[in-house]
């Protein structure tokens, strides 16, 4: 605690979370709108794929998970603790025109990439 101190006089202590309890946080993402998707880009390092869920559900993606915290004894003292753990979610309303039975998800080194294909839901009208 005293290096910290040293090197950072301006260093607080932040308020102590407990391990036990989940902590909200935001992964980040990317939203990119090409000519046939769109593609979903979330960066979930440290998260298992087995804690991730991605839905859709009236016009809605929701993608949620939880990070684990770090397993600790009585004995461990936080000096300082910036990476997040615990529970979160991330929701996104879809336009009309998407093929939500096209949807794929993939989970790679920590990064979800999902893909929503768009559908042409305009149509030529033959006037008689």
């Amino acid at each position: 605690m005293r290096l910290i101190r040293y090197t950072n006089p301006t260093w607080r202590p932040r308020v102590a979370v407990s391990p036990e309890k989940a902590t909200a946080w935001t992964p980040p993402v990317d939203v990119i709108d090409s000519e046939k998707e769109y593609l979903l880009r979330l960066d979930l390092p440290g998260v298992e794929e087995s804690n991730v869920e991605a839905r859709i559900e009236g016009g809605v993606l929701r993608v949620s998970g939880e990070r684990k915290g770090p397993e600790t004894n009585g004995s461990t003292q936080w000096l300082r603790r910036e990476r997040l753990s615990g529970a979160f979610e991330r929701s996104f309303r879809l336009p009309e025109a998407v093929d939500a039975d096209g949807v794929q998800a993939r989970f790679e080194r920590g990064v979800l990439e999902i893909r929503i294909p768009k559908v042409d839901r305009s149509r030529r009208i033959p006037i008689q």
